[in-house]
């Protein structure tokens, strides 16, 4: 099983779903609609505002591959011809290259709530100290 095509918006990956599904060829969607969910999602195109995995087709035979990507080249909706290890299907375990525990770095947001709980430490930590000098 390969993936063929992702997009923030649900609604992309519905259609592009439907297309092959029309020419004959067997996709997945995951990261789909549940029964949990609403209609839309909130999304935005611009970079690290969404959390979490994207909505995406994959094609479930691999001999299908080839002829679904040159629906996605005809179409225009041709990406990428390779993607990254760690978005595979299957394998969320092992990723080459990345050995230990190595953490991503924070996001702008997480560094500003990071930024504003120091301060506030440091602020307690103040007013602690004036509190016991002026007791003394």
């Amino acid at each position: 099983m390969r993936q063929i095509f992702s997009s923030q918006r649900l609604e992309n990956v519905e259609k592009v779903a439907q297309l092959l599904r029309d020419e004959g060829i067997e996709v997945r969607i995951t990261n789909g609609r549940s029964y949990k969910s609403g209609r839309r999602r909130t999304f935005s195109y611009r970079e690290g505002a969404n959390h979490g995995p994207q909505p995406a087709v994959w094609v479930t035979h691999s001999e299908d591959q080839p002829r679904a990507r040159a629906i996605m080249r005809e179409t225009g909706l041709s990406g990428p011809t390779t993607r990254p290890v760690s978005d595979s299907y299957l394998s969320t375990a092992y990723t080459p290259g990345k050995m230990g525990s190595s953490r991503a770095a924070p996001e702008p947001t997480q560094r500003k709530i990071i930024r504003y709980r120091r301060m506030l430490l440091v602020g307690i930590a103040i007013l602690v100290a004036l509190v016991l000098v002026r007791s003394f």
